[in-house]
């Protein structure tokens, strides 16, 4: 049980709830917690009204007044600084540091010399020796990357394009049909006469592009293949399109077959 900081009333609270408390206060209702009272200023000591709840975090009356309480504490009238006075381990010099910092060298460059007298002990490193996969040069490793195969980026690099070529990649489709078959020139032709020798997206023309356009299958050639390539070819299956367009229309039917 504890007692509400306005009418001190007996109100129950949970044992978490109290060792979580900041300030550890706590009200029977809303009318109790909002209830204002008045409080001075700390800067121009004018009395102001806050909240029953804010009592003890108001300190000024305005934004004004926190920014001059804010520079008169810790500008004007900083806080001391608890420093300690050391001396070093090397050349016997005396330093000061932080009550908590373990500093015990009064440069860097005191700590390599200590180093090097064996002043400090310094845990050897447990590496595992492993032979990379791809050019057999042997390398070490920490224990938490026993698992690393290769000696560098560049033979990770070079095992991936290999493992990772053609049919041995997850997303293989058939790989692209250099041969559409014997009407393709001729359909090729007959679909960029049909659409006036202009992009069907961004409507750029081919004298403004100075080559011919690119024809695009809707459906892709692989599903029909060569066997069906009359029906692959059909006009209503092919549409003209830019170089910059056509990169765009193979990438979102990549992403729809994912």
């Amino acid at each position: 049980m504890v007692q509400c900081a306005t009418c001190s009333k007996d109100i129950w609270r949970w044992p978490k709830d109290i060792r979580k408390s900041k300030s550890n206060t706590f009200y029977c209702s809303r009318k109790c917690r909002n209830l204002h009272v008045t409080i001075t200023c700390r800067v121009c000591h004018k009395p102001f009204s806050v909240k029953k709840a804010r009592e003890h975090r108001s300190v000024t009356c305005s934004k004004e007044c926190f920014r001059e309480w804010l520079r008169i504490r810790y500008i004007e009238n900083p806080p001391p600084r608890i420093r300690h006075t050391r001396n070093c381990k090397v050349c016997g010099t005396p330093f000061e540091t932080t009550p908590t910092e373990n500093k015990r060298f009064c440069t860097p460059k005191c700590a390599n010399r200590a180093r090097s007298l064996g002043l400090v002990i310094v845990k050897p490193r447990n590496r595992i020796a492993k032979t990379c996969e791809i050019c057999g040069s042997a390398f070490e490793v920490e224990q938490n990357a026993k698992s690393q195969r290769f000696c560098s980026l560049k033979c990770k690099y070079a095992w991936q394009s290999i493992t990772f070529t053609g049919e041995n990649h997850p997303r293989w489709r058939g790989g692209r049909e250099p041969y559409y078959g014997a009407n393709w020139k001729r359909q090729r032709r007959e679909v960029r006469r049909r659409d006036n020798y202009t992009c069907q997206h961004c409507q750029i023309t081919e004298a403004q592009l100075g080559k011919a356009l690119d024809v695009h299958h809707k459906k892709p050639f692989r599903e029909f293949g060569l066997a069906r390539f009359k029906q692959a070819n059909k006009l209503s299956n092919l549409i003209s399109l830019c170089s910059s367009c056509h990169a765009k229309a193979d990438r979102l039917l990549q992403l729809s077959s994912m």
